[in-house]
């Protein structure tokens, strides 16, 4: 019973904490995203992954120029393509580790901080459930 209280009370602590840190990370502008601006999305991302289970992993997103991008999140990496539909960032997958299928989408928005930071907030499925991430440009 005590052990029970207690993962139930450490579940809600570590939901709080990642309520915190996504909603710290994710406030700015909406900023759309058009068919040109792929190029301007390209450099290094660095943020966190949320997965089905509530746990906070490092997360970094590398956006190339010529649309492919690289993800990398504790075990997990991925790498695939980038493209922009509908105002979105769109990541596809070709190729995972740590046994997850590949040819899985992610869709990210674009928003800008007051202090001029873009994040790339997003979510996806993987095998292992769905998960959501946000990730600020590195200067």
């Amino acid at each position: 019973m005590i052990d029970s209280r207690r993962s139930v009370g450490l579940s809600l602590l570590a939901g709080m904490v990642v309520l915190a840190v996504v909603g710290c990370a994710t406030s700015g502008w909406p900023k759309f995203i058009g068919h040109d601006d792929l190029k301007s999305l390209a450099g290094a991302w660095q943020g966190a992954l949320v997965g089905r289970t509530g746990g906070l992993l490092p997360m970094m997103v590398v956006v190339n120029a010529d649309g492919t991008y690289v993800t990398t999140a504790e075990a997990y990496s991925s790498r695939g393509t980038a493209r922009v539909a509908d105002g979105n960032l769109l990541l596809r997958s070709g190729e995972t580790t740590a046994g997850q299928t590949p040819e899985r989408t992610s869709a990210a928005t674009l928003s800008q901080r007051d202090d001029g930071t873009f994040v790339l907030t997003g979510s996806g499925r993987s095998d292992a459930g769905p998960f959501s991430f946000v990730v600020t440009k590195t200067k």
